[in-house]
């Protein structure tokens, strides 16, 4: 049924057959708190998935420094760089990439948590060795949540 009435709003009612059939109740997963206070540089040369990714983390408290590539991203201020608490940087970008960045940042912050992105497989990026096999990483394209849960994941392992 609908029910809508001008300067008044509408009212939808949804009636399900009733059944006889026993139903089975599953646990459903417990519902994980994604947002975070945080602040996280980002290093991303697309410029759709940098936005994608920010706008994401933004819309969950998260405060995002983004840079075009690795060389860019060393370039912010100190004061910056030093209250990051999480580096999500693409493999592979021009002038600086992801591996030579984190190695870059390591120096001065040896306990930055990284989270590497990539359209290349992880298996391909590791066999090349372009970057190290048992890093946290995450295939593009993917999800708001898988985003979240991933970078929320890292943050909690303290």
């Amino acid at each position: 049924e609908i029910e809508s009435n001008q300067g008044e709003g509408t009212v939808f009612r949804i009636f399900w057959p009733a059944t006889s059939e026993e139903i089975e109740v599953t646990e459903s997963e417990p519902v994980l708190n994604l947002n975070g206070a945080e602040s996280i540089l980002l290093a991303e040369d697309d410029d759709g998935v940098r936005s994608f990714v920010k706008n994401s983390l933004i819309s969950y408290g998260y405060t995002v420094f983004d840079a075009q590539n690795g060389r860019q991203a060393l370039d912010f201020d100190d004061s910056i760089l030093e209250s990051i608490d999480l580096l999500i940087s693409d493999v592979m970008m021009p002038e600086l990439g992801g591996k030579d960045l984190a190695a870059a940042l390591s120096i001065r912050m040896p306990e930055l948590p990284v989270l590497f992105i990539s359209g290349h497989a992880e298996d391909h990026i590791t066999h090349d060795g372009i970057i190290d096999s048992g890093i946290n990483f995450l295939k593009k394209p993917f999800s708001v949540r898988q985003l979240l849960e991933k970078a929320r994941g890292i943050l909690d392992q303290d």
